[in-house]
Parts: structure tokens; sequence; C-alpha cells
């Protein structure tokens, strides 16, 4: 696993070992042998790791912090039944038509029909923005999804007269001159910024020089709305911020094991609990059952069965779970807004 997006893999390895720990004082007999692969965020690092696990024989992984990642790990594993569970990557094509890789989250075209809806029926909407990163498969999916659902509201509701501006853009571009001009002459109020931290970071600074101030529509792949506060508004030095980030957690940790996660998490790295954190344990929760009840857990097709029958019942950031077809789930999702004051829950669909 790599940590290309600021604390998201290090509070998801806390939460895998704090879902190791915890499955085994709940199942005494069981002792699970965990490997860690590590690489970088280059493809080619991540192939090597995938060689590395598959000379181990390991019959399942988690791992995939980005899409791009998690689908070099499923085109090296899935050929040799290796099961492979990511966390946090969420491009439909990483799970799509793959058997033996499965989906914690669910997949962009879900996330980004949500965001325009929130955006359009929440929002009220009559210029929106977009800066659509085609460099990656999650950024560029989800940036799609986003535009085409904004468009077939647009079309459905002509009394809206809602404009809608693109400007695409190649990740690490930090050169947002031209573009915040022509949003700011446009007197586009709400921009869709559907990319990485770093990216949102230059174009709010771009804005704040600017003394533009439109309101900003995210995804996770900014990170935490924690960090969001703790970073971002700090070192862009813009008090006049507003954003809403969706999210798959809405804060609140559910089922028996939340209070025993919530104090071994604090023993481990005297960390609080993210959405990172409490969705790797939830992935390592589910592959653990899924192990247990196979008629060889070291075999990744019967680790494959019981994980495509597996239905949550002591996870920590849903009260239901579980696969549809294509081996990701289908979750609310929770806006929250950001801003100078805080963070706080704005609504769910």
């Amino acid at each position: 696993m790599s940590d290309t997006m600021d604390e998201t893999m290090g509070s998801a390895l806390a939460g895998i070992k704090v879902a190791k720990k915890l499955f085994e004082e709940t199942h005494p007999g069981i002792k699970i042998d965990m490997s860690f692969f590590t690489h970088d965020h280059d493809l080619e690092s991540v192939a090597r790791a995938s060689d590395q696990i598959l000379k181990a024989k390991v019959p399942a992984v988690i791992g995939g912090e980005l899409s791009e990642e998690a689908l070099m790990l499923g085109l090296k594993l899935e050929p040799k039944h290796v099961v492979l569970v990511t966390p946090t990557a969420t491009a439909p094509e990483v799970t799509k038509d793959r058997k033996f890789v499965f989906g914690a989250l669910q997949t962009d075209s879900i996330t980004g029909k949500k965001i325009a809806d929130f955006v359009a029926s929440h929002l009220n909407a009559d210029s929106v923005g977009v800066v659509h990163d085609i460099s990656s498969p999650y950024t560029d999916h989800l940036g799609t999804q986003f535009l085409t659902t904004l468009g077939s509201f647009s079309a459905a509701h002509p009394e809206r007269s809602m404009s809608i501006s693109e400007e695409k853009i190649l990740g690490k571009t930090m050169d947002f001159e031209h573009i915040v001009a022509r949003f700011k002459e446009k007197n586009v109020k709400i921009i869709s910024v559907l990319t990485h931290r770093e990216e949102l970071l230059g174009f709010v600074i771009e804005c704040n020089r600017q003394n533009y101030h439109p309101i900003f529509i995210g995804c996770d792949g900014w990170g935490t709305p924690q960090s969001i506060v703790k970073y971002l508004i700090a070192k862009s030095s813009d008090k006049n911020f507003v954003a809403f980030e969706p999210t798959f957690w809405d804060g609140k940790l559910r089922g028996p094991l939340s209070n025993r996660f919530r104090s071994a998490l604090k023993n481990l790295n005297s960390a609080q609990a993210n959405a990172w954190s409490a969705v790797a344990f939830d992935s390592a929760w589910m592959l653990f059952e899924s192990m247990q009840r196979a008629k060889n857990p070291n075999d990744g097709e019967s680790v494959r069965e019981e994980l495509r029958k597996f239905k949550g019942s002591a996870l920590l950031t849903t009260d239901r779970f579980e696969f549809s077809s294509d081996n990701s789930p289908t979750r609310p999702v929770h806006f929250l807004r950001i801003d100078s004051r805080g963070i706080k829950r704005e609504v769910t669909l």
C-alpha cells in the first residue's frame, strides 16, 4: 500500500490491524497470518508488489488505495484466483467483470449521480463550474458521471436555465489562473472540484488571489473533512472557504464492536476514528468472516464464494451491507458542509 493521500493509508492500516486483533479476540481458536507488501504510487511498483503477493501464495489481499492501483492489482491477481478487497477504490472498472475483486464502497457511478442531485436539487444551482480531472480512472469517471447527470437534470428542467461550464485538467496541475478567471467572468457560483486535495488547494489559493469565493463541491479524494479544515483552510488563508464534501460515513460508529474498535485504535496509535480507519476495519472484518466460513480458507475460490454471500451485521460504517452483482455495495451518501467554523452534516441522499 502507498499513502499518496495525506493520512488515508496510515489510518487504513491501523483499521486493518485493529480488525485482526478484535477478530482473534472474538474467535479465540483463530489466528490470522497477515503479511504486508508495500508499494509506491507508480504502477510498476504496484505490479512488483503483486508479483511478491503471488509468490507468497496468499489466498486474499486487502489493498488498492487508488482506483488505478486496484486495477493493476486486480489485473495481476484475478487470473490466479486471489481475492482482492479494496477499502477505498471506487472506479466502476475496478470490480466490473472481476469475480475475485470486491469494493467496500459504492462505485463512482452512484456517487457522481448523487453529487449532481445534491447540487441541482439541494443547492438549487443556476450556474455550475466543473474542474474535470481526466488523468485517473477515479476522477475522470466521477467527473463524467457528474456532468452527465447534471446535463440530464438541466434538460428535464428547462425552466431552471442552469449553465454548466467544464474545464478539463490533468492531475498535478497547479496553474489555475486562466481557469479561475474564466469561471469568475461567467459569475459561476458553485464549482465542482472532483479531484485530489493537492489540486484543490492550488485551485482555492488561486481563487483567493483573484478575490473570488465560489462554493466548492468535492469528493472523498479530498481526504478527511478534518484534514480539509486543518490543512487546506489554514494553508490557503481563505476565511471565506465554503465546501460540501460527500462521504460514505456520517461519523457514527455502528455495531457491537464500535467501543472496542475505538479503544483498540487509541491504544494502537492514539488516533481518533475516521472514515478510512473505519472502512478499512470493515473491509478486513468481512474478509476474515468470509475466510472463517469458507470450506478452505486458503483457497481463493472458496473465499470468493463466501464474500459474495456476505451480509454485514458487525460493521462500523453501515447498518446493512451486501454486495451487488458488480461486487460493490450501495450506500447512502452523506454531504458535509466544511468552512472556517468547522464541519457539520448537511443532508443524506
